[in-house]
């Protein structure tokens, strides 16, 4: 099981990416529809629209557009050509993002879970903060991890680093933001 493609690599019909946490199945499915699923769940979270007929792939385009391919040509695209494109990624929150070779994330389905609502009043914890890049303005791309202790936190953050390729990160405790 694979959780992304890399530029020019295709997903076939009956075929799914799968997030590391095994949470969530990105699918091709017979009739042309590519559907973002919680994995076991039939509630879709995302979908390209496209059913009707029966495709042949979904491809990674090395010009930076994810495309679906049906027997008369594209019928989907995410229109993201013109970016040096490193990868796609079905990630542990439920988003499937393409990311540029820089690190900059360029596409996204939005469907990033922030998991439970956490408890009222500052909780202490230890954060992980993953910076992946800067955005067109200068700034950092950053994500934030939750996790009980130290040992998780920088586990959690040096897997998801590596896994993206991502800058570096910071594990810090206290009331995380």
């Amino acid at each position: 099981m694979s959780d992304r493609l890399f530029a020019g690599e295709s997903l076939g019909v009956g075929k799914a990416l799968f997030s590391h946490n095994n949470k969530y199945a990105f699918v091709l499915q017979p009739d042309g529809n590519l559907v973002l699923y919680p994995n076991g769940s039939t509630h879709a979270l995302w979908a390209s629209g496209t059913s009707g007929e029966v495709y042949a792939a979904v491809l990674q385009q090395q010009d930076g557009n994810f495309v679906i391919y049906g027997p008369s040509g594209a019928v989907w695209a995410s229109n993201t050509n013109g970016n040096q494109v490193a990868w796609l990624v079905m990630q542990d929150d439920g988003n499937v993002v393409i990311y540029r070779t820089d690190g900059i994330p360029i596409w996204a389905t939005n469907t990033d879970n922030p998991g439970p609502l956490p408890m009222p009043g500052p909780s202490p914890a230890f954060c992980c903060t993953i910076v992946y890049g800067q955005d067109q303005g200068g700034g950092h791309l950053n994500q934030t991890i939750h996790e009980p202790n130290y040992a998780q936190a920088a586990s959690t953050c040096e897997n998801i680093r590596a896994q993206h390729g991502a800058a570096g990160y910071q594990v810090s405790s206290g009331n995380c933001p």
